[in-house]
């Protein structure tokens, strides 16, 4: 009879359970995705657009170096031994991703990392590593 009741009890707590009791977001899929970018070695990206870049700061230069790094992403994340590039490829073309979906995984991980104002807020964390200078606020306290 006790275990009936806490059986009872417990089905009961679990019918107000709902998905505003899930605790989830968009920004640690972000993070992952900007931490997985921009950790990756960004050296084969052509030089001139990095140094162009890191001298001038030049937000289409940075985006671009963004999309390029996000190719380089796809093509490096691996499942089961394929890059995510391929097997995300071969869903599409059989169908099993909404058709909204973006046609290229490297377009999915740029899409990842926010909208135009997201993608603009990480260039000073491109420039930092790419010139592997701490960011501004940290450079105060290296001199200090």
């Amino acid at each position: 009879m006790e275990a009936k009741r806490h059986l009872i009890e417990s089905r009961n707590r679990q019918l107000h359970f709902g998905y505003q009791n899930i605790g989830y977001g968009y920004e640690p899929l972000r993070d992952f995705f900007v931490d997985f970018m921009l950790g990756q070695d960004l050296s084969d990206i052509k030089p001139s657009l990095r140094k162009r870049f890191i001298d001038r700061g030049g937000v289409q230069d940075g985006l671009t170096i963004l999309g390029i790094a996000a190719i380089m992403a796809s093509q490096a994340a691996m499942v089961k031994g394929e890059s995510f590039d391929v097997v995300y490829s071969r869903m599409r073309r059989r169908g099993r991703l909404h058709p909204a979906m973006p046609e290229r995984a490297g377009i999915l991980y740029y899409d990842k990392l926010g909208g135009h104002a997201g993608r603009l807020a990480l260039l000073p964390e491109l420039r930092t590593r790419l010139t592997g200078e701490p960011p501004a606020e940290n450079r105060l306290a290296a001199v200090a």
